[in-house]
């Protein structure tokens, strides 16, 4: 049976996503096996996505979505560092800091923010 509300159709997505992140990085030794690590940061990151709808009822121009978005940020980082051996280490971090977002969309649009965002980052054995 057709669809009787808007809802009801397929929407598709399209999205990517790209930064760099420069910092510095100071270590304080705490034990044999733990180090801390803290240091400033500057990020950018630019965001794409483009969202179409299957709704006949839409016209061809309302059907189809496009934004971008840009993010600069000055995050900090603070993290643990624990030698597994030799070779490995196991680090967990925290990222605080301040962004500023940039969003754009296709209608014209523009949306723009400051935000304070915690960010939490698990990481998984490196080599040492």
């Amino acid at each position: 049976s057709y669809p009787t509300t808007s809802t009801s159709f397929v929407n598709r997505s399209l999205s990517f996503s790209a930064g760099m992140e420069f910092g510095l990085e100071f270590r304080k030794k705490i034990s044999d096996r733990f180090t801390f690590f803290h240091g400033p940061n500057i990020s950018f990151r630019y965001q794409t996505q483009v969202i179409k709808s299957d709704d006949p009822l839409l016209s061809k121009s309302q059907s189809k979505s496009k934004s971008k978005t840009y993010i600069i940020g000055i995050p900090y980082t603070l993290g643990i560092l624990f030698q597994l051996n030799n070779h490995f280490l196991l680090s967990s971090e925290l990222n605080p800091g301040f962004f500023i977002n940039y969003h754009e969309y296709d209608s014209g649009q523009f949306l723009t923010g400051i935000i304070y965002t915690p960010h939490v980052v698990p990481s998984f054995p490196s080599f040492n």
